[in-house]
């Protein structure tokens, strides 16, 4: 008889013991889902945070690439304006185009617009790889007065010029 009276209360009774039980168990699942999109939300900014900002309005000066010096008597530069706008020489020609930074510090350019001079051979040589290297995505570094571009196509080390 002792069953029968249990058993009759959990059928009338048991509805509405379980539900709160289920109730509560649904908000801490979505607090917890909560909690986790804000974890989420504040390790993206943090990143975010991290992320430099791409010198704008700095004529910039080829050192090296690829740990080589430009030929002699040739200078590559780069500038890239407060409208993303890219310039320079690379060596025998002018080039322009678009270009701005993305994400994880990454420069994107447009194909460039060049001048049509003809150079020596090891200057031509040099500006090809110089271009390949520059227009390639490279992800890019300023330690103080230096600009490192790193690519597939190879690494160039640009100083801060006036």
């Amino acid at each position: 008889m002792q069953r029968l009276r249990i058993i009759f209360a959990l059928v009338i009774f048991g509805p509405l013991m379980v539900e709160p039980v289920l109730a509560q168990q649904l908000v801490q699942d979505t607090a917890r889902v909560r909690a986790r999109q804000m974890d989420q939300q504040r390790e993206a900014e943090r990143k975010r945070g991290l992320e430099k900002r791409f010198p704008v309005g700095v004529r910039w000066v080829l050192d090296d690439m690829g740990g080589k010096r430009p030929p002699a008597g040739v200078e590559a530069t780069l500038r890239v304006d407060a409208s993303f706008r890219a310039s320079g020489s690379s060596g025998c020609n002018a080039f322009s185009s678009g270009m701005y930074p993305a994400r994880e510090q990454t420069l994107m350019a447009s194909s460039p617009a060049l001048t049509r001079r003809t150079c020596p051979a090891p200057v031509m040589g040099f500006e090809r790889a110089f271009l390949q290297a520059l227009y390639s995505r490279p992800k890019w570094d300023q330690i103080g007065d230096t600009l490192i571009l790193k690519s597939r196509a190879g690494v160039l080390r640009f100083r801060r010029s006036l």
